[in-house]
């Protein structure tokens, strides 16, 4: 044990004697800076990359070009390879940009210690061996066969964009978690892909779900293309997370066994929805062309998040499940009461409600209230809730705003596009944050600005009005 202090404290010793040398110090403060400033580059072209003064303190960088060179005696424009030591062994990460076209030798041309390579426009063969052996992060253009063994054990995020050949073997991906195969389009079979696999992005797949055919560990699978019928057991329970936004079938069962789904978005889905055909354990649910009449307590009681953007059938009370905190209505133009909305609800769009908004129309929960471009063409006295704390205004609201509508809870509030002059008083003084339309061409008077402000945005960028100096040296203006 006193062998071992003693070791310590020499070594403690060593450090600090190293540290209080200047020069020592001065070398090992320069190494820092220069690691800190060169560690991630974005070059144009590899012949940037080739030169670069300080290539050896490179770990990551981004190529946007080919390298060109004009041949002597001619117009034309050759394309310089890149070979074995251009690029740096330092570097750990390698992206080249859209306009990057150029064939590589990957094998020859990386660096061993590569752990993530992204190339779009790369479409050439990938055979074993050829990829670094501890990569981790690959990304690739190509739409080639892949044989077993092409993709190291190391792999853990693939994305092959462009790839739509049969899968060649139980085990051509190996262990890889996240696989984005956006243009596949192949029917997928049991064993197909990995059992490590968790996230799963199939933009364009529309070909039937056979059971099993996905992995069991799967949480998360993105499929917008996908419409095709969904029977019982097609998907894994163990999903958290479902997109299926080009989904137009009747959901009867399918959907019921997913005991773990929290969040599910289906852009297109508008047909009729049965108590229990959502799972109870969904807790983000986006509907955005659905306008089917929902009836109460049909919608999972879990929902924390819920959007409705088509929805305009007027609501009754406990459709709108109990524990929705986030709620979009984007189209809805009902009657509206707050014995229709649950109490939870603190964030609330309503977008094209043109309704008189009438004095408890909202419950006092709500803090986030916006109105998108149309909404009331009427604000009752105490319709806004005193609760709300940003408050966005309809954008085509032209009505001057009385003294005492907007509630002294609001710090952050937008004014309509074409909003009239300001009278004083309207304002709150619990205000802090005040944005203009994009039409909003008034003189601002500094008298209807409360001293609470601390910033005024000004979308139109051409105000065409100066600014009070009592204003600008008391807060910041935007534009």
């Amino acid at each position: 044990m006193l062998d071992t202090d003693n070791k310590n404290n020499n070594i403690d010793d060593l450090f600090f004697s190293i540290w209080r040398n200047k020069y020592l110090l001065s070398e090992i403060q320069k190494h820092i800076k220069l690691y800190d400033e060169y560690e991630i580059v974005y070059l144009k072209s590899m012949y940037e990359l080739r030169h670069h003064s300080h290539r050896e303190y490179i770990t990551s960088v981004f190529i946007y070009h080919n390298e060109g060179i004009k041949t002597p005696d001619s117009d034309k424009i050759s394309y310089k390879p890149i070979e074995a030591g251009d690029i740096p062994e330092t570097v750990t990460s390698v992206k080249f940009g859209n306009n990057y076209t150029q064939p590589i030798d990957i094998k020859s041309a990386l660096p061993s210690g590569v752990t993530l390579f992204e190339y779009r426009n790369f479409n050439q063969p990938l055979t074993p061996n050829t990829l670094p052996p501890n990569i981790k992060s690959l990304t690739l253009g190509m739409d080639q066969e892949i044989c077993e063994g092409t993709f190291p054990d190391s792999l853990t995020f693939l994305s092959l964009y462009k790839f739509n050949k049969t899968i060649s073997g139980p085990n051509l991906f190996n262990s890889v978690v996240n696989l984005h195969l956006t243009s596949y389009n192949q029917l997928l079979k049991a064993g197909d892909l990995p059992k490590t696999l968790e996230t799963l992005n199939l933009n364009i797949y529309n070909q039937p779900l056979e059971p099993n055919a996905l992995p069991p560990n799967l949480k998360t699978l993105i499929t917008p293309g996908f419409n095709c019928p969904l029977t019982h057991g097609s998907l894994p329970d163990s999903i958290t997370e479902l997109n299926m936004d080009n989904y137009k079938h009747s959901l009867s069962n399918s959907l019921s066994s997913l005991t773990s789904l929290k969040k599910l978005s289906m852009y297109s889905y508008n047909q009729d929805i049965s108590e229990a055909a959502l799972p109870s354990s969904i807790t983000s649910l986006n509907l955005f062309l659905f306008n089917k009449k929902l009836l109460p307590n049909v919608l999972p009681y879990s929902t924390i998040i819920l959007r409705l953007d088509t929805y305009n059938h007027p609501l009754e009370p406990e459709v709108i499940p109990p524990n929705v905190e986030h709620l979009e209505l984007s189209s809805y133009n009902c009657f509206l009461s707050k014995k229709l909305l649950p109490n939870s609800i603190n964030y609330l769009i309503i977008s094209c409600f043109g309704q008189p908004f009438l004095k408890d129309s909202l419950s006092s929960s709500i803090k986030y209230l916006r109105f998108c471009d149309r909404g009331p063409e009427i604000f009752e006295m105490d319709s806004i809730p005193p609760s709300v704390e940003i408050l966005k205004l309809p954008c085509f609201y032209k009505h001057p705003l009385p003294a005492g509508l907007i509630p002294d809870s609001v710090v952050d509030l937008t004014l309509p596009d074409c909003y009239s002059p300001l009278q004083v008083g309207v304002l709150p003084e619990s205000l802090t944050k005040l944005t203009f339309g994009f039409g909003f061409d008034q003189l601002l008077d500094p008298n209807t600005i409360p001293q609470s402000v601390t910033q005024i945005k000004l979308n139109n960028r051409n105000y065409p009005h100066p600014i009070s100096e009592s204003l600008t040296n008391r807060l910041k203006i935007l534009k």
